[in-house]
């Protein structure tokens, strides 16, 4: 959201750190927003110390979600 607010649009990736054991997914409102703004090839990075950085895309991450597509 501080992103957009700021005027930007041309976000080329997320990641998402948290201390946890492992990966950690963004919520379900910044999904959504994600979905407003981002492409469905978007590159999603889920780090968690000590494993391997899992990569998603929007796609795959939020199926069958609703955005822009959805209102015209």
């Amino acid at each position: 959201f501080k992103a957009v607010s700021e005027g930007e649009r041309d976000i080329e990736a997320l990641a998402v750190v948290a201390d946890t054991d492992g990966p950690c997914a963004p919520c379900g409102m910044c999904r959504q927003a994600l979905a407003e703004f981002c492409s469905g090839d978007f590159e999603i990075l889920l780090p968690a110390e000590g494993r391997q950085t899992r990569r998603l895309t929007l796609s795959e991450l939020l199926p069958e979600s609703f955005g822009p597509q959805n209102l015209s």
